[in-house]
């Protein structure tokens, strides 16, 4: 017999429906404890009262905290007792680091900073405070392990160094071997230092087995028989792997060898004698070979300040040819540049050049068409070993626009909301506690206008959330408009903004800016090819009257908005005690 639901009781069914919102919240619950315990960051949650609340297992792995330690309710000091017993916060009395913390977390401010940890691991912890209602409800707290991204900067600063170095010192002997093991290039120091004769070189591309074999024969890789030590030789250099050692020769002459492989399959190996640090004449061959593929432009300057010599990166930097820059003066500054944050000028950067021989700093460059872009700079002095006389100059540079572009889209996005572009909560909060700090230094008035879109969820349910961003841009680019440059228009969320006028004199002063900011907002928005009229409410706070303080001044202006919408909308009413 089937069963009619509608037969079914009302406790029944109210008894099964709960139990599907019960299932329901189960699974959602399962789908994010799952999400965050998949995250590679470690994750915390503490309320108010610095009690935790939720947390993920990769918390209790970054900060290897046990794991009967990690559960709801759990005290914020309780658990950073662990590592301050640990010593990770220094020396001292572990209490009182915990204390100080406390006291620092109890203030809910957002933070960011890296910290090393006894283990060697590097983290990246950053927190945010949480709002519930426009009030403090905790602050959420990511740990992210960066230690692998520090080891591979520290690598990259290694490789330039590496390639510094070569530029800076290249008396050396070098060679070529083809995929095959046959010498297609040497230079004579190479020959020189390691005490080659004319006969081995007769064949046009003498195998490196020969000269192996020619060295192991005369001793120079110890006693041993010469045909296995050969073929062990050999061996290893099929292995084609970089290689780097030193090596003593018979005759007392030591020998820095490096070794790096092609992707020809060919190698390249650099002999360096360091007994007496000697040139060669064949150092130009390879610093001509990093001259041409070095992705930062090289500069070589003579004595008067004349290009003499430019690279590939060079011309692919500036716009300019070879042959158009050689001759002219070379500018280490473009003029009236204040890259490095003070003026910086030509000849301010050649004194500083004479007096200590190199420098290193953020230039202006000029192109080819007369654009200017930034630029990284370093420049030396080139003199004679023997005589200790000026010759020349070298000057590297690249160029850094993508890195100070990429550098101020993060520090907006950072800072400005990013449907309008007006600034967003976190540098509203800086920007009018700052202004609280001057005004109180100078004795200055401050208002703060808290502003309600009336019709808001009207536009966005009639006209889609499509016509809702555009309206919030249009009143952003209407708030903008309305008020000074050193005021400040904020988006808090929503259609909720923020205007904090410094130095706004006197009452009237501000109704007549608030009632020039209700006639912009309150004309039509053309929104889908119709005019649509949106009033505002605003509710005004001021400094000192209605506050010392960023909370106090916008929770009052809040609430003076809201009295505002209850006495008709599209009207502004200041903060009253007794309201």
């Amino acid at each position: 017999m089937t069963r009619d639901p509608s037969a079914e009781a009302p406790a029944d069914v109210a008894l099964r429906a709960r139990d599907e919102i019960e299932r329901e919240l189960r699974y959602r619950t399962a789908y994010l404890t799952a999400i965050l315990n998949h995250l590679p960051q470690g994750i915390s949650v503490f309320d108010d009262q610095l009690r935790l609340q939720y947390w993920n297992a990769r918390l209790g792995e970054v900060l290897e905290l046990p794991p009967d330690l990690l559960y709801r309710n759990v005290r914020f000091e309780d658990l950073i007792m662990v590592p301050a017993m640990r010593g990770e916060y220094g020396p001292g009395d572990p209490a009182e680091h915990v204390r100080k913390r406390r006291e620092l977390a109890l203030q809910f401010q957002p933070h960011r900073f890296e910290r090393t940890r006894p283990n060697g691991r590097t983290h990246l912890i950053a927190g945010e405070p949480l709002y519930l209602d426009g009030r403090i409800a905790g602050f959420i707290t990511t740990y992210t392990d960066i230690t692998d991204r520090k080891e591979a900067e520290r690598e990259l600063e290694h490789r330039h160094e590496v390639l510094q170095t070569v530029l800076d010192n290249i008396p050396c002997g070098v060679s070529h071997l083809d995929a095959q093991l046959r010498l297609c290039h040497y230079n004579a120091e190479f020959r020189r230092v390691l005490d080659f004769p004319e006969e081995l070189f007769r064949q046009a591309h003498p195998h490196l087995r020969e000269l192996l074999r020619f060295n192991a024969r005369r001793g120079e890789y110890g006693p041993g028989d010469p045909e296995a030590i050969t073929e062990h030789l050999l061996e290893r250099a099929g292995e084609h792997q970089a290689h780097s050692f030193e090596r003593v020769r018979p005759d007392g002459t030591v020998l820095q060898v490096k070794g790096q492989p092609l992707p020809d399959g060919g190698f390249v190996t650099i002999y360096n004698d360091i007994t007496e640090r000697r040139e060669a004449e064949h150092r130009q061959m390879l610093a001509d070979k990093v001259f041409e593929h070095s992705r930062e432009a090289i500069v070589i300057i003579d004595h008067d300040r004349r290009i003499v010599s430019v690279n590939p990166a060079y011309t692919t930097i500036t716009g300019m040819r070879s042959a158009d820059a050689l001759g002219r003066t070379f500018e280490p500054a473009a003029p009236e540049d204040g890259a490095t944050g003070e003026a910086v000028d030509a000849e301010t950067l050649w004194t500083r050049l004479q007096r200590d021989g190199s420098f290193a700093c953020e230039s202006t460059g000029v192109r080819a068409d007369g654009r200017r872009y930034p630029r990284w700079l370093s420049m030396s002095s080139v003199r004679d070993p023997h005589t200790d006389q000026l010759t020349h100059y070298i000057a590297i540079f690249s160029d850094i626009t993508e890195r100070k572009e990429a550098e101020a889209h993060i520090r907006h996005l950072a800072h400005h909301d990013a449907l309008t572009g007006l600034t967003n909560r976190f540098s509203l909060y800086v920007r009018l506690d700052q202004a609280i700090a001057d005004a109180r230094r100078h004795q200055h008035a401050i208002a703060v206008l808290f502003l309600d879109l009336d019709r808001f969820k009207h536009i966005n349910d009639s006209l889609g959330h499509h016509a809702g961003d555009e309206l919030l841009v249009q009143v952003a680019r209407r708030l903008r408009g309305a008020v000074r440059e050193s005021d400040t228009a904020a988006r808090l969320g929503g259609d909720e903004f923020v205007l904090v006028l410094r130095d706004v004199g006197d009452h009237d002063s501000i109704v007549r800016i608030a009632e020039k900011v209700l006639e912009e907002l309150s004309r039509p928005y053309p929104l889908g090819g119709v005019d649509q009229v949106v009033t505002p409410s605003i509710g005004i706070s001021r400094y000192p009257e209605d506050g010392g303080t960023v909370n106090e001044l916008l929770r009052h202006a809040d609430a003076a908005m809201y009295r505002a919408k209850t006495l008709g909308r599209g009207n502004f009413q200041f903060h009253s005690p007794a309201s």
